[in-house]
C-alpha cells in the first residue's frame, strides 16, 4: 500500500516538471539591450544613474505585477514607471532591480540583476490536463486490476483456497 501511495504521489508532481518549453533564456533576453536607446525603449527611465569618468550605470527598480485571476503575465515584474532619475553617489539596491553599465559611446557593457528574470516559456495548458488524466485514469487502472484479482499490495495471492 505504501508503494503505490508513493508511486501516485510521484506521478501527481510530474505536471510540475513538464508541459512548458522555455522560447528564450533571461540571458538571451539581456543580450539584445546593447545601447542606451535599447535600454531606454524597453524600460523607460531609469530610477537611478550614477556617473564616474569611464561609465554611466542605471539602475532600475520592478515590482510585482498585479495579475488578473486566470490571465498568466509575459512577466511576473515590470519596471517601476518613473517621471525623473535621481542621480546618486551610491545605490540603493531594492529585492528587485536590473542595473545596466553603459560606456561613454552609450554602449552596454555589463549588466547584473536580482529577482528579474526576462526569459520567457510557453505553457501548454492542453498537454497539462491530458498528463494528468493520463496519470489519473493509470492510477484508477492500477487500483481495479489489483483489487478485481484479488493481488494484496505485497505482490501475494489473496482470497483464493488452495
Amino acid at each position: 500500500m505504501k508503494t503505490l501511495v508513493k508511486l501516485i504521489a510521484l506521478l501527481g508532481m510530474a505536471p510540475l516538471f513538464s508541459c512548458t518549453k522555455t522560447i528564450y533564456t533571461h540571458q538571451q533576453a539581456m543580450s539584445k539591450y546593447i545601447t542606451k536607446d535599447d535600454v531606454v525603449k524597453n524600460f523607460g527611465i531609469p530610477t537611478e544613474r550614477l556617473k564616474n569618468d569611464s561609465t554611466d550605470q542605471w539602475l532600475y527598480r520592478f515590482e510585482k505585477n498585479a495579475q488578473p485571476a486566470g490571465q498568466r503575465e509575459q512577466s511576473k515584474y515590470t519596471a517601476t514607471i518613473n517621471n525623473r532619475t535621481a542621480d546618486v553617489q551610491i545605490f540603493t539596491f531594492p529585492k528587485r532591480f536590473l542595473l545596466f553599465s553603459f560606456d561613454k559611446e552609450g554602449k552596454v557593457i555589463q549588466w547584473s540583476g536580482e529577482g528579474v528574470d526576462l526569459g520567457k516559456k510557453k505553457f501548454y495548458a492542453g498537454r497539462t490536463i491530458g498528463l494528468v488524466a493520463g496519470i489519473a485514469a493509470a492510477t484508477a487502472v492500477t487500483i481495479f486490476v489489483t483489487s478485481w484479482h484479488g493481488i494484496n499490495f505485497q505482490g501475494t495471492l489473496t482470497g483464493l483456497n488452495p
